[in-house]
């Protein structure tokens, strides 16, 4: 504060009210899925038969070194119910930060609202698979998105186009765009760098 104070205009006044009471974790270990959803199926908008949740916002990684910051624009793509599913262990789902996805693609999921969906599409999975006295996998997956539809999860069915006015007004990340600079580190510059 006292920098800010001091040497930038307008600030002569102002003080710190509060900050955040801890640091916010972007993303860590994840579990690997019936599927791992990866970067193009984000960009080009994947519609997957077995969708259970939506996402749209765009891929933003800050990689660790540096004050290098990638962004690509994706289309509004669905997440499949196989990449709740932890891939050879029955009765595991995963949700967040933890979906079965490479780097580049939690990069997207892993905010909020989409966090949010996938709860709730896991929740629904697991409470029907008890219903029924069955592993998730055998559970209807027209059973899961009929239920999350009644709930009013949006899964990709009712979705319209793109409302063109409101892009022009509001504007887009553009879907190619140049890359990036700056400093990139080792242990997150490909995509398979987190795999173990």
């Amino acid at each position: 504060m006292r920098f800010f104070q001091k040497y930038v205009p307008g600030f002569a006044g102002a003080h710190l009210r509060e900050i955040a009471p801890m640091l916010g974790v972007r993303e860590s270990r994840r579990i690997m899925g019936d599927y791992v959803i990866n970067a193009e199926d984000l960009v080009e908008g994947r519609v997957f038969e077995d969708a259970v949740s939506m996402g749209g916002y765009h891929i933003d990684i800050h990689r660790p070194a540096g004050t290098w910051v990638d962004s690509r624009n994706v289309q509004a793509y669905t997440i499949p119910l196989r990449s709740l599913i932890a891939r050879d262990v029955d009765g595991l789902l995963m949700a967040g930060k933890c979906l079965s996805a490479t780097h580049e693609a939690v990069a997207s999921t892993r905010v909020v609202p989409i966090c949010m969906g996938q709860g709730q599409a896991a929740g629904t999975a697991a409470a029907l698979a008890v219903r029924r006295a069955a592993g998730v996998r055998e559970v209807s997956v027209a059973e899961i998105q009929d239920t999350l539809a009644a709930q009013g999860a949006e899964i990709g069915r009712t979705l319209e186009p793109p409302n063109r006015k409101a892009i022009e007004e509001v504007g887009q990340l553009p879907l190619e765009e140049e890359e990036s600079t700056g400093d990139r580190d080792a242990a997150s510059s490909t995509q398979q760098a987190w795999i173990r």
